[in-house]
């Protein structure tokens, strides 16, 4: 009894708590390696397999497996930290499908359109908010970098794709004194770091102006271009 106690106290010494450590592993599919998920079933072996693999055994066999309510118990109560930094709790038998759609995912989008908050990535946001896909319906135009295009004053938002399918929303509103309030909204991507530049050329009633302005990483992707009356104006980005 006294060598057990010497024992735990010299494994106490460096005040290191000891903690077992199980391979991840034994929460996969014995036939596919996939994690596991209900429904879990138990073959004559002893494996635990996942339900489609259960399905894809030979009659005789599939016969002789059985439901694992335990197993299914413990997967449904494993829970991993997502890879991209969220708070989601996450079983290890979602985490692929949760890497996939986590918004802190590099390369994925916010719809900025007020009230959706719907995530995806830059490709799919485009389809969201276009006629592609219904949802918002969008009108939209490709640009090119550094060539000035026209686009009446009247209230709307007009979706703007530019090269690498980098995404921009170009929105007139009215206000209550005569005249429109001119936004761009730069759809970052998480991780993208770059800066955003665009001169704004207005053109109407005997008036011309230039306006200037630098959408960086640290600053918010809306910025108010200008305030104007009734009129054209040609962007430059």
């Amino acid at each position: 009894m006294e060598g057990s106690s010497n024992s735990n106290n010299n494994n106490n010494k460096s005040g290191v708590k000891m903690q077992s450590i199980m391979g991840m592993e034994v929460f996969d599919c014995a036939v596919c390696s996939s994690p596991l998920s209900p429904l879990v079933f138990r073959c004559s072996n002893g494996d635990c397999l996942c339900s489609p693999c259960r399905d894809k055994l030979p009659a005789v066999e599939r016969l002789a497996t059985q439901r694992c309510l335990s197993m299914e118990r413990v997967v449904d109560n494993i829970f991993v930290p997502c890879k991209h930094g969220c708070d989601a709790k996450i079983t290890y038998h979602q985490q692929r499908g949760h890497q996939y759609r986590c918004p802190e995912r590099p390369g994925m989008c916010k719809c900025l359109v007020s009230g959706c908050g719907f995530v995806t990535a830059t490709e799919e946001l485009f389809d969201h908010l276009t006629a592609g896909a219904g949802i918002h319906r969008l009108p939209w135009e490709d640009i090119k970098y550094f060539v000035p295009f026209k686009h009446e004053v009247r209230p709307g938002i007009r979706l703007l794709r530019g090269r690498n399918k980098l995404l921009f929303l170009l929105e007139v509103a009215r206000e209550s004194s005569p005249g429109h309030v001119v936004s761009l909204t730069f759809v970052r991507p998480n991780g993208l770091r770059s800066t955003v530049g665009c001169s704004v050329f207005l053109c109407g009633f005997h008036h011309y102006q230039v306006s200037k302005l630098n959408i960086g990483p640290d600053v918010a992707s809306k910025q108010i271009l200008c305030v104007v009356s009734d009129g054209k104006y040609g962007v430059d980005l």
